[in-house]
């Protein structure tokens, strides 16, 4: 790029818009946020906004790119705030039609983003003058979604609330509760049940409670 085209397309109202970017900074609560960056020459543009009735009620932005990225930054910010999603979305299209088709600038308000046709020779630019409206539109898609959730419904609110370790063991063992006293182990805490005794061999000494059986089927021997 000569020195001459230079001077064409850093004009002196560029450089103004550049050096005058409204609505720098962040807002408190935004309903949207969005960052795009152009890869080609890595400008960024950042982008809060709040929506009320269908409109951007407020807009704040962080801007970090070249002049032609801070000029479009300037004109889109002093003119996003009121406007509907389609006005935004009107203007980006006119702005892609300026500069890579050779299309007429975008009217009001965004009719000063025109001191930027000189930039149509030049495409590695183009992604950096796009950056505040596509961040804009992306911002709005953003806070459109979430002003259609139901306000305080969490996505998982409605949901089973299951316990954190439940299983087939721990539902079989849920299921036990509330069985009658003749469906308790034989070993109970009244020592040993009826049915249990009976199977007691005769002779076997009790003291309090019956020994356990041998597992060959004679009884233990030891001390009695």
């Amino acid at each position: 790029m000569s020195d001459q085209d230079l001077l064409q397309l850093y004009s002196t109202r560029i450089l103004a818009l550049a050096s005058d970017i409204p609505r720098l900074g962040r807002l408190p609560a935004p309903h949207g946020a969005a960052k795009k960056r152009a890869p080609l020459c890595g400008s960024t543009v950042g982008v809060e906004l709040m929506l009320q009735d269908g409109r951007i009620a407020d807009f704040a932005q962080e801007v970090r790119a070249c002049a032609l990225g801070q000029a479009a930054a300037s004109v889109v910010g002093s003119a996003v705030v009121g406007l509907t999603p389609e006005e935004v979305r009107a203007g980006r299209d006119a702005l892609w039609r300026m500069l890579r088709e050779g299309g007429d600038a975008p009217g009001a308000p965004f009719q000063e983003l025109g001191v930027l046709i000189p930039a149509r020779d030049h495409p590695n630019r183009h992604g950096s003058i796009m950056l505040a409206f596509e961040a804009t539109l992306e911002a709005l898609e953003q806070a459109q979604g979430g002003q259609k959730k139901p306000p305080g419904v969490a996505r998982d609110s409605r949901r089973p609330v299951k316990h954190p370790h439940a299983g087939p063991g721990r539902r079989k063992a849920e299921g036990q509760i509330g069985q009658t006293q003749d469906a308790a182990p034989a070993w109970g805490r009244g020592g040993l049940r009826k049915d249990a005794a009976a199977r007691v061999r005769p002779g076997t000494a009790r003291r309090g409670l019956a020994r356990p059986r041998h597992p060959t089927g004679f009884p233990n021997r030891g001390s009695g």
